[in-house]
């Protein structure tokens, strides 16, 4: 009898052990799901100031459809060109040039939205010579929150660029 009782605690022992360790992989499961929705969730990133410097740069030295002397110009020659108000071959303006290559490049490389799915939420570029605006670009929401980068050029072109944030 003392030993059928031991063997009857033993198992429940067993069942209760068993009973938890399966608890325990839920909890485990649970966790692991509402990890990764946090995670996924939290992954729009607003650009951080080193990303911003870089797109500028990385800007002036893109190719044009500007062509001189036979050949296409990147785009910080192109500002050059616009300052002068010259024109590339085919009888394009080359501000208008410049307008148009700066449009597609912002549009394609920054996308702007509403705060629950970009934290992108506008942008704006400013290319003045000698106090005077040569470009302003601007999309979405202007807000106080923002990243931004300069650069100077020769004959007094500064160029600035922010992103705007929630």
């Amino acid at each position: 009898m003392r030993k059928l009782v031991k063997m009857k605690l033993k198992r429940k022992g067993q069942e209760e052990i068993g009973g938890f360790a399966v608890i325990i992989v839920l909890l485990v499961i649970i966790f692991l799901l509402f990890l990764g929705f946090m995670l996924v969730k939290g992954s729009k990133e607003v650009a951080e100031d080193y990303q911003v410097k870089s797109f500028v740069q990385s800007l002036l030295h893109i190719t044009t459809l500007c062509e001189q002397n036979g050949e296409n110009i990147s785009v910080q020659e192109l500002i050059r060109e616009c300052q002068k108000e010259a024109d590339c071959s085919y009888g394009l303006k080359a501000c208008d040039v410049l307008n148009s290559t700066l449009s597609d490049i912002l549009d394609k490389s920054w996308v702007v939205g509403n705060a629950e799915e970009f934290p992108i939420q506008g942008y704006q570029l400013n290319i003045t010579s000698y106090g005077e605006k040569m470009v302003l670009l601007k999309k979405g929401t202007i807000s106080n929150q923002y990243k931004g980068s300069g650069q100077t050029l020769p004959n007094e072109i500064e160029i600035y660029f922010n992103l705007y944030y929630d």
